[in-house]
């Protein structure tokens, strides 16, 4: 019983430490690459909501939609801003 005890005592010892191995691996290695992801911004307004085939258009070219902000709406008229953003 005692040497049952001790063997799941270093196997959950050998798992903690390859996990704790595992994540400190990935991180170092992003930070080894010396990569750091730059961003390139976009906005475009309109009075009229964008078509599934224009923000399709935008993916095409590696824009990704971050958000759409309605701004203000007045008598009616329909007024957005559309955030993209691609890295540079």
């Amino acid at each position: 019983m005692k040497q049952k005890a001790h063997w799941l005592l270093l196997v959950a010892a050998v798992v903690v430490f390859s996990l704790a191995g595992w994540t400190s691996y990935a991180q170092r290695d992003n930070s080894a690459k010396g990569s750091r992801v730059v961003w390139e911004y976009k906005t475009i307004r309109g009075d009229r909501a964008l078509t599934e085939e224009q923000l399709n258009d935008m993916g095409a070219y590696g824009w990704e939609l971050i958000t759409f902000d309605t701004g203000e709406r007045g008598s009616g008229s329909y007024q957005g801003i559309y955030y993209f953003k691609r890295p540079k």
